[in-house]
């Protein structure tokens, strides 16, 4: 009864904590997928890899395609369940190139089981097969998480030879070990091999080694006692060598439910292979209770180590893919579970040998015309400008469908984005931003490549002044370039805003708005003094930014004036904007003057000076008389989108006939039948305003006219027969903006 009841009791315990780890990895995948980072499709540059020798497994390696709105696909190397192992390698066309410069990016994820979770994947280097994993012995299938599919497989042998051979042959290897296997070789457990690879390094870890070397082994022994102790025998095991080792002291380093980054970049100058991990904020799996924070994937330090890669490993072996000569490797993951389980999944967003791209952002206050630096502060109203470069490095394809997708820093006020690129032939593309009421801001860029292999997108705007003389924190903000063949980020610094307070006044001396004609420079003088009339006592810059983009500073005279003169090529036809700012040593600023400056011409275009009424017979009654046709009456107005004017008319002569005055008035009737006498004082009868839509230049006004619109003479029935003349006089005038 004893005995039964503790199998009973041992049940229903184990019942229990089985049925709690089903449910919790059940989600496990769904939660990743939910928060998986961007990255761009694995599918067409790998292929899962062979077939196991060992008996009882398959190559669980698969793509998961478009698991949510963001992400392209997923390498899933092994599946969450138990023995499972998997591998996946670059095709043909991506190989790993030793001779060029080859970076390899992306995010990696190990379920959040911290030390329930096992065993972990490698990415490997190689130059054996596209079916190569880890050949297990006869016997040995229990074993394979140990191996994460590329190591040599724990014997009880003194032959090495047996471990080295069942590895991965040519090939280098950097693991990512999420169970620390630490079990050392006594005379109570010689029967239990593959748990000894990391009693050098008993916890998760990050390290690299060549897989198919003996200087990666450790050889380990007991002698054992026979029956009695009569007859001794010998039992071996292997602890594994780790070098270039990152690891924590805990359990929670690796399969703590986060997408981890690593960048691993080869030079072949120097033969130095490094890899960087955590180089941005890890994303945690999304829970239904999980806060993504706001700085996840944003880059940071990271923890990187280097090596010198000895490439003699990749011909070692007699079978090999490719030639010493050709500089090519085959690349990809391995991964393993044994007895415990977990997710091993990839996203990647640079693959070496395809493109080799790099982004960079830069915030600089233009008013001051200084780089913002991390942690430096700003003068509310100032001048922004933020400078987005997205650079093609090298690769064998280019880099297509991209977008970039910017996230704007806060506390802007922004008002154009300018996209150009290194060919200049390509058009330069201006974004109106001034309706902004988000930090998102997308754009479809030009493909790039070798010959044109740079975009930048320079955004305008003005820092947002402080309402208090407390600093506005301003936090970094990531942006993304995405393309098929490479995903790389761009990170503005974090600074302060700190609030505007000036004892400066700028004043201008011209008349505004400034008129000028096309062609013409233009002078603009005025003088900065302070809050008293005073002089500065500082040096003094004024900052003038014309359509939104920064003109060269002009110094203030010992006076307090200054004249900055703008040529005509910059100015566009139409209505400019010219904003000027100042600022002293002291990087007080004096609130910014607006000063309009109009180009080009009102005036009058063709304008008949002799004119006729339709010849009318009278009917003893009323009547309006219309123009025959012939009138010329045109406005000519190159001043551009906005541009305003008002005609009018006056009789300045009455309409007589030897010596007899007309009897009647001139009228005009609008368009919508609304009619006005015109005397002898101004009347208007005709105002336009430009808009973007305008393609001429000029308007015809009397082009409108008909027998009932337009202008008419209204005659009384009492007129005599007679030819009668008179003058109008037209006046045409700049109508008030």
């Amino acid at each position: 009864m004893r005995l039964m009841k503790l199998i009973m009791t041992l049940t229903v315990a184990v019942a229990a904590v089985t049925l709690g780890s089903l449910s919790a990895h059940a989600d496990d995948l769904s939660w990743a997928l939910a928060s998986a980072p961007q990255g761009i499709t694995a599918s067409e540059y790998f292929t899962t890899g062979g077939k196991p020798a060992a008996s009882g497994y398959s190559n669980d390696a698969s793509i998961i395609t478009n698991p949510n709105t963001n992400t392209k696909s997923v390498v899933q190397v092994t599946k969450d369940t138990t023995n499972q192992v998997g591998s996946i390698w670059s095709n043909d066309a991506y190989a790993f190139d030793l001779t060029k410069k080859q970076t390899a990016s992306m995010w990696v994820y190990f379920s959040g089981y911290q030390s329930e979770a096992a065993d972990g994947m490698a990415l490997v280097l190689q130059n054996s097969s596209r079916s190569a994993l880890t050949q297990m012995q006869s016997g040995q299938t229990s074993w394979y998480g140990e191996t994460l599919g590329v190591w040599g497989s724990d014997v009880d042998s003194s032959d090495i030879s047996q471990v080295t051979g069942s590895a991965i042959q040519n090939s280098w290897a950097l693991e990512f070990d999420t169970r620390g296997n630490n079990q050392t070789l006594t005379t109570d457990n010689y029967t239990t091999l593959g748990v000894g690879f990391d009693a050098l390094n008993s916890y998760p870890h990050i390290a690299w080694g060549y897989p198919a070397s003996s200087s990666t082994y450790l050889q380990d022994s007991v002698v054992v006692p026979g029956l009695l102790g009569i007859k001794k025998t010998t039992h071996y095991a292997y602890q594994m060598q780790h070098r270039g080792t990152i690891m924590d002291g805990t359990t929670t380093m690796l399969a703590n439910g986060k997408w981890h980054h690593i960048t691993v970049s080869w030079n072949p100058t120097s033969s130095t292979l490094s890899y960087t991990w955590d180089d941005r904020v890890p994303i945690p799996r999304q829970t239904g209770s999980t806060t993504i924070p706001a700085n996840a994937g944003q880059p940071q330090t990271g923890t990187t180590k280097s090596l010198t890669l000895d490439t003699s490993q990749f011909y070692q072996n007699s079978t090999q893919a490719y030639s010493q000569s050709s500089g090519k490797l085959i690349w990809g993951f391995t991964g393993s579970t044994g007895s415990d389980t977990e997710n091993n999944l990839v996203i990647f967003d640079q693959m070496p040998g395809l493109v080799d791209a790099t982004a960079s952002a830069t915030i600089t206050d233009t008013t001051t015309g200084k780089t913002v630096g991390a942690g430096d502060a700003v003068t509310g109203n100032d001048h922004a400008r933020i400078d987005y470069q997205a650079t093609y490095n090298s690769g064998t394809a280019n880099w297509t469908n991209l977008t970039a997708n910017l996230t704007l820093p806060t506390n802007i006020t922004y008002k154009k984005a300018t996209v150009t690129y290194a060919d200049s032939s390509l058009a330069t593309k201006t974004y109106d931003l001034s309706g902004l009421t988000s930090q998102a801001a997308s754009y479809a860029l030009q493909s790039l490549d070798s010959d044109n292999d740079v975009a930048k997108i320079s955004v305008t705007g003005t820092f947002d002044n402080p309402a208090t003389t407390t600093a506005t924190s301003v936090s970094a903000a990531t942006s993304e370039f995405t393309g098929d063949e490479a995903l790389v980020q761009a990170t503005t610094n974090a600074f302060t805003i700190k609030h505007q307070t000036s004892d400066l006044v700028l004043s201008v001396d011209n008349s505004l708005p400034i008129s000028t004609t096309t062609g013409s420079d233009v002078t603009v003088t005025g003088k900065v003094a302070t809050a008293d009339g005073d002089v500065p006592s500082s040096t003094v810059t004024i900052h003038p930014t014309l359509n939104d983009d920064d003109l060269s500073n002009v110094t203030l005279a010992s006076d307090g004036t200054y004249s900055l003169t703008i040529p005509a090529a910059k100015l566009n036809e139409g209505k400019n904007t010219l904003i000027l700012t100042a600022s002293d040593d002291a990087d007080d600023s004096a609130p910014a003057v607006t000063v309009p400056i109009v180009v080009g011409t009102l005036e009058f275009g063709t304008v008949s000076t002799d004119a006729d009424f339709t010849t009318t017979a009278l009917t003893g009654s009323s009547q309006n008389i219309a123009t025959d046709g012939d009138w010329a009456l045109n406005v000519k107005d190159t001043r551009g989108t906005g541009s305003k004017w008002a005609l009018y008319a006056r009789v300045s002569s009455p309409f007589v006939s030897s010596g007899t005055q007309l009897s009647g008035n001139l009228v005009y009737e609008d368009a919508s039948g609304n009619e006005q006498t015109i005397g002898d004082s101004n009347t208007l009868i005709e105002s336009h305003e430009t808009t973007s839509s305008d393609s001429a230049t000029t308007t015809d006004v009397a082009g409108s006219w008909s027998s009932s619109k337009g202008l008419l003479m209204h005659i009384n029935g009492n007129n005599t027969a007679g030819t009668y003349s008179g003058e109008i006089t037209w006046t045409l005038q700049d109508a008030p903006s």
